[in-house]
């Protein structure tokens, strides 16, 4: 994987995403409530308008499968080995979301906000957790 970090911000709807992937990540798919970026190794897919937290997700984890997770962070994040995956980006992935707060519950359109997938080759493993753990979810009116 190329060396150091390259700091990415992905923007869809009301949800921005910061975050420090091992690798330029370019636009590949867009619609009205998701947007996908991926380099040669990994993949970012940000979410608007999702449930917040990753309980049901942490619920179907399996221990020896689990690399990292946290429901109490913020955003909350669980990252699991997936050997089965259908592609080679989808080996490592990862699934946040903000945490749920009552306050986030009052927003226009109820208790929805902003999610993500992080995911990457197993050989890639380190950088794809680290990607991951690195994103920085903000909630606002989307800038013109």
């Amino acid at each position: 994987m190329a060396s150091g970090v390259v700091a990415s911000k992905i923007v869809i709807k009301t949800c921005t995403f910061e975050l420090d992937a091992p690798e330029a990540l370019n636009p590949t798919a867009k619609d009205a409530m998701s947007v996908t970026y991926a380099g040669k190794h990994v993949e970012f897919v940000g979410y608007s308008d999702v449930s917040l937290g990753v309980a049901p997700s942490v619920v179907f984890a399996k221990p020896e499968t689990t690399l990292f997770v946290d429901e109490q962070r913020d955003p909350a994040l669980l990252v699991t080995r997936n050997e089965s995956a259908p592609k080679p980006i989808h080996a490592v992935s990862g699934i946040g979301a903000e945490k749920y707060l009552p306050e986030r519950s009052n927003r226009p359109g109820g208790p929805l906000g902003c999610g993500f997938r992080c995911s990457g080759e197993a050989a890639f493993e380190g950088d794809v957790v680290a990607m991951c753990k690195s994103v920085r979810v903000t909630y606002g009116t989307k800038k013109p």
